[in-house]
């Protein structure tokens, strides 16, 4: 039976355990909204619907979905998860990238962030919602921004 594929919900209204979040639109590609989500201060990006990257409280990447792909890490190494059906279950198999993938990955990831961050100290964007309202999730994230420094990987692919 054929997998089925929806849009993506509306992660401003119904993501409720990331507060503050807001969701943006920026001046460069305002075709691709953006939303930004915090779980205490662990960071969800969204970048539209694909790519998507979440991180810990350290400013560490702990998920991504990215090319139709899922990711995670375990002991600081960033692994594709495949969803596998095997004899009528879903089972999860995990693949470490090799070294040159990883570097490739979190080069393409520091240039979306590096961009992001550009577009948000430049005042190149809209902000196209907040929850809850007069939140400030834009300084949130900008704080975020300001303490960042480059992607590196959690050695779990838990929030904590």
């Amino acid at each position: 039976m054929a997998r089925e594929t929806h849009k993506r919900e509306d992660l401003l209204r119904d993501a409720v355990a990331l507060v503050p979040r807001v969701k943006l639109g920026l001046s460069n590609s305002p075709e691709v909204p953006i939303f930004a989500g915090f779980r205490g201060e662990a960071l969800s990006l969204y970048f539209d619907e694909d790519p998507a990257f979440h991180f810990n409280r350290e400013k560490q990447l702990r998920r991504a979905y990215s090319g139709g792909q899922l990711y995670d890490v375990a002991a600081g190494k960033l692994r594709k998860v495949e969803r596998r059906n095997v004899a009528g279950a879903m089972k999860l198999s995990r693949t470490e990238l090799s070294a040159g993938e990883q570097v490739r990955f979190l080069e393409e990831l520091s240039e979306r962030l590096a961009s992001l961050r550009e577009a948000i100290a430049s005042n190149q964007f809209k902000l196209l919602g907040e929850v809850p309202k007069g939140s400030d999730g834009l300084s949130k994230l900008t704080g975020w921004f300001a303490e960042f420094e480059e992607p590196t990987l959690a050695n779990s692919a838990r929030v904590s």
